[in-house]
């Protein structure tokens, strides 16, 4: 999770909080993007219930998480194991998200 489902606002680093504690000057709220916490929010529903509400039925909260998963995992393959035209989607869902390809990540690590 990215944001506080509550507040709607993005989670920052403990570091960050900690650092701007000790001088005095608290980090300010950012709030999250609605995307972002749309899927927080569903992602929270199902760590506390158990299951998540989505349009067609609820979904059990293991397969939920193996949701999400599937989906990091494929927006996050690098373009060179895909096909041509695969790639070129790939591309444009990045394009379309004002993110560099990949997320950033350069280099794979889990």
């Amino acid at each position: 999770m990215l944001s506080c489902p509550d507040h709607g606002c993005l989670l920052e680093p403990e570091g960050t909080v900690r650092i701007g504690h000790l001088l005095g000057a608290p980090t300010p709220a950012r709030p999250a993007p609605e995307p972002v916490a749309a899927v927080d929010r569903l992602t929270w529903e199902a760590l506390t219930i158990g299951a998540v509400t989505l349009p067609a039925r609820p979904v059990h909260l293991g397969v939920w998480l193996r949701l999400l998963r599937t989906l990091i995992d494929e927006v996050s393959i690098s373009t060179s194991r895909l096909r041509v035209t695969s790639a070129r989607m790939l591309d444009q869902i990045w394009e379309a998200s004002g993110y560099p390809p990949r997320g950033g990540i350069t280099v794979w690590r889990p």
